[in-house]
């Protein structure tokens, strides 16, 4: 069975791709909070096989903190940064490089539709690429 943690401080963006997922996956096991901290409180003896972290106007420092405490946390999970900032931006490359060498997996502005969240989702579990969606 497939286990997507969903980490975003809006309850409603959690909920919204929770059920999205329940509809598109056979399978699946959909986790979600405010936070990687109290992620780990609630599911302490869950392994994600991805993560969707919201990126709600964080520094680039706070980002990576969360990048690497997942990558800690969760080894084998791979990871989508879910961006309140569309990646169109060019002033924005600075940080997808930093995401890049971060060993995320897929980026992808909230701003995009839901097509565009499954074909991420999928070619994220398929490869070990980056992916990027606008």
């Amino acid at each position: 069975m497939l286990t997507i943690a969903i980490i975003d401080k809006y309850p409603m963006i959690r909920k919204g791709l929770k059920y999205y997922f329940h509809d598109h996956f056979d399978e699946v096991n959909v986790l979600e909070a405010d936070s990687v901290t109290s992620f780990r409180n609630l599911y302490p003896f869950q392994n994600p096989d991805l993560t969707i972290l919201g990126s709600n106007n964080h520094s680039d420092t706070k980002s990576m903190d969360l990048i690497n405490q997942l990558k800690k946390l969760y080894s084998g999970s791979k990871i989508i940064i879910y961006d309140e900032q569309s990646n169109t931006d060019p002033t924005n490359i600075s940080r997808d490089l930093l995401y890049l060498t971060a060993g995320v997996n897929g980026y992808l502005s909230k701003q995009s539709s839901a097509v565009q969240m499954m074909d991420c989702v999928k070619m994220v579990l398929k490869t070990k690429t980056m992916h990027f969606f606008e």
